[in-house]
């Protein structure tokens, strides 16, 4: 399959300031790709977890200092011959985003929070859009490797009138139990368009934030799921995501790429 950014994605990339910085996320299936200086993320999609989504074989973040490069690099990508190609054009993580990450990763571990767990199943299984199916849940808990890195990949989008705060509510409880466990969150940026795939259709508005959480392994991910104070921030969440607002999927570190 050769894949080009379509007239009306063109048309909308190119409204954009070019001369800033952006992120390409690229979700493809076929043959391997080769490296690049702008590669900064790298993975193989192993479960969509939640949500209407493709499932692909191997996704690459890359960063660009200037839109231009950013767009010459998917039309590059689109000759190749694979079997599936989407590229999403993202916003660059904010600095702050990343620092404020890595100390809560040096600290919150040794916080002494009450881990207190809830052997329920999680309120809103195989009945809420934004919550997964009881197969994806068991299919994570039967996964025979429950201790390896993997990185959820996550694509949110709010409702229209007051989402965006609701969830960020959610996002303070989550954020404080996810990196108590050990986890770290790689990435966050705001979506922007599509520019390869989607029927060629731009996507404005298909999603509004994405994000990469690595977890030290899947166990850590549902231990999470269990703690009583991740559960207590959950109507926050609900109240805040739109329909089918909630696309994850799980991936393992590609075994060539060190997050750098």
């Amino acid at each position: 399959m050769n894949a080009q950014p379509s007239k009306s994605q063109l048309e909308v990339f190119r409204r954009r300031d070019l001369s800033r910085p952006v992120a390409l996320f690229v979700q493809y299936s076929g043959v391997a790709l080769k490296g690049d200086p702008h590669l900064i993320w790298a993975a193989r999609a192993e479960q969509v977890f939640c949500g209407p989504l493709a499932k692909f074989d191997e996704l690459r973040l890359y960063e660009f200092r200037h839109g231009n490069d950013a767009l010459a690099f998917a039309e590059s990508l689109g000759k190749i011959d694979l079997k599936a190609l989407e590229v999403a054009a993202i916003s660059v993580q904010p600095r702050a985003i990343r620092v404020t990450s890595a100390v809560m990763a040096r600290v919150l571990p040794h916080w002494p929070f009450d881990n207190t767990e809830e052997n329920t199943e999680e309120p809103g299984v195989g009945i809420s859009s934004v919550m997964p199916t009881q197969a994806a849940i068991d299919e994570l808990r039967t996964h025979a490797d429950q201790n390896s890195p993997v990185t959820m990949v996550n694509w949110l989008k709010f409702k229209p009138q007051s989402g965006r705060a609701a969830y960020y509510r959610y996002g303070k409880v989550a954020l404080l139990a996810t990196h108590s466990l050990g986890a770290k969150l790689l990435y966050a940026a705001r979506y922007l368009q599509i520019l390869i795939g989607n029927g060629g259709d731009p996507g404005i508005g298909k999603w509004d934030e994405f994000a990469l959480m690595q977890y030290p392994g899947r166990a850590t991910f549902g231990r999470m799921a269990r703690l009583k104070r991740y559960r207590a921030g959950l109507h926050h969440r609900e109240a805040g995501l739109a329909e089918n607002g909630q696309g994850l999927v799980v991936t393992k570190p590609a075994p060539e790429f060190t997050w750098r």
